[in-house]
């Protein structure tokens, strides 16, 4: 019999393409705006690290989040359990791993290299900058809109990558920290946070033997229990005595 591929490992390989995809999508958006995306790229251990550390704050706020449990968050962990945990159960570390770097590559080369970077050279200073950081960022929060409430935190999440971004003058900087933010909370999403509990199924084969039961009980105490005697029956449950045996009660009389 054939192998079957698991549907956990599809959802994982299409999430992947289609994080990588962005990046084919940035250059080709790059292309007609004039930038190139990946001019800020620069590969230095430095700023990977910086990247890395950058990630702790937006971590600490979800952690937060989810530990006073708002109304709107616990939604959203709860939409997030129901449509991404599922398919991604089965993914291993490493391939979490992949997805989150590929996110965090292309999202950002399409959110802050291209986009970004192209209304900040079209816009005149001092605004531009800013006005290009944020329109970018509102649309990082469009196109993460499962939620309204996620869509703000996308957006407020846009604009922090893009100030990172900024600050360091480094794309590898933003891209390092999406990568990991995004990795550690589909870990523990994903692998560490306790799978909901929901209410057990009723036992039916127990039910109904114990259904059996109770009318085998009662059936057998019919049998058990002695007869209403002629005499403790309603008048109009008393047997009824032949006209012979009337006759010869008659007689006895006599």
């Amino acid at each position: 019999m054939p192998d079957h591929p698991q549907p956990g490992r599809n959802f994982a390989v299409k999430a992947a393409i289609f994080e990588g995809g962005l990046a084919l999508v940035a250059l080709v958006v790059g292309a007609l705006l004039g930038v190139d995306p990946m001019r800020t790229l620069h590969s230095d251990w430095t700023a990977i690290a910086w990247g890395a550390a950058a990630a702790v704050p937006p971590l600490m706020l979800l952690a937060a989040a989810i530990y006073v449990s708002l109304s709107p968050v616990r939604r959203l962990t709860d939409l997030v359990e129901h449509l991404l945990v599922p398919p991604l159960r089965q993914s291993t570390l490493a391939e979490l791993a992949i997805i989150s770097l590929l996110a965090g590559l292309g999202e950002e080369m399409l959110f802050r290299g291209a986009i970004q970077a192209a209304l900040a050279d079209r816009i005149e200073p001092p605004y531009g900058p800013w006005l290009a950081l944020a329109v970018a960022s509102l649309l990082f929060g469009l196109a993460h809109f499962i939620t309204f409430t996620y869509a703000v935190f996308a957006t407020l999440m846009g604009a922090y990558l893009g100030l990172i971004w900024m600050e360091s003058g480094n794309l590898l900087v933003p891209i390092v920290a999406h990568a990991v933010y995004d990795f550690t909370a589909l870990v523990y999403l994903v692998k560490l946070r306790p799978v909901p509990t929901r209410a057990a199924p009723r036992d039916e084969t127990a039910n109904h033997d114990s259904l059996q039961d109770a009318i085998g009980s009662n059936r057998s105490g019919d049998d058990e229990s002695p007869s209403l005697r002629a005499d403790d029956r309603p008048p109009d449950e008393q047997p009824r005595e032949t006209a012979s045996e009337q006759r010869a009660d008659h007689d006895d009389s006599t």
